[in-house]
């Protein structure tokens, strides 16, 4: 790396710089934003959604175990009457409380940033499609209609994370239980 001072510059240097920016494919001018858009930019986060997803997996589980505590207290508690194993099955109880809230806390924060992250991704996707607009747009439209189209983005947002996230989430564990549930008889249904 090489210092060179201002004087030295200004002999050398006539004033022109050349910009190179990389342009993404999805980036280009001309895509245009609806459903397919906004799929790809929350495919851009798809690690965090592994997270989310691996996060539901596991609360899976959390849903299942009542059932199954419930089957044991029943089978080996009341029939032999033995509290040391009630004590057992209530500090597993206990673990299992203490770990699906920080499992379910954990979860809502991915949510929150990948959310945080489409939701930035679409503020500058808006803020360069209005600064591409000529003068007489903003001339003969008025000020209230375009303001309320970019509130419109608050309506996106909880849409997607709180009707499609939510039931994404809540539907993996469905795939869990309805399996566990049905075999809990030894038989399938």
């Amino acid at each position: 790396m090489l210092a060179i001072d201002e004087l030295h510059l200004a002999e050398v240097w006539q004033g022109e710089v050349i910009l190179i920016k990389r342009r993404h494919a999805s980036e280009t001018e001309d895509v245009p934003f609806n459903l397919g858009w906004l799929t790809r930019q929350l495919v851009r986060e798809r690690k965090l959604f592994h997270g989310i997803l691996l996060a539901a997996l596991i609360g899976t589980v959390f849903a299942v175990a009542p059932a199954f505590i419930m089957r044991i207290v029943v089978d080996r508690v009341l029939v032999n009457q033995s509290l040391n194993t009630l004590n057992v099955i209530v500090g597993i109880i206990l673990l299992f409380l203490v770990f699906e809230m920080v499992l379910t806390f954990t979860r809502q924060i991915l949510t929150q940033v990948v959310m945080t992250r489409v939701e930035g991704r679409l503020h500058l996707y808006i803020a360069e499609r209005l600064l591409k607009l000529p003068m007489e747009y903003f001339e003969r439209t008025p000020t209230g209609r375009t303001l309320t189209n970019i509130n419109q983005v608050t309506n996106i947002r909880n849409f997607m994370e709180h009707r499609f996230f939510t039931t994404v989430v809540d539907v993996v564990p469905l795939l869990g239980l309805i399996p566990s549930c049905s075999s809990s008889n030894g038989t399938w249904r």
